[in-house]
């Protein structure tokens, strides 16, 4: 998994890490849902491109 996160991927986990410090003030839930969610969609990106 690693080794798919580069380039555009390195980007969005950055934006993820970002983003959880912005839900922090939610539920754990939702923040890791939203993590997860923004993990898939780095992969998927970094795949199609």
């Amino acid at each position: 998994l690693a080794t798919m996160l580069r380039g555009k991927g390195f980007v969005t986990v950055v934006a993820r890490d970002n983003l959880r410090n912005w839900t922090l003030g939610v539920t754990g839930v939702e923040a890791g849902v939203l993590d997860g969610w923004l993990v898939v969609v780095g992969v998927w990106g970094t795949g199609r491109d």
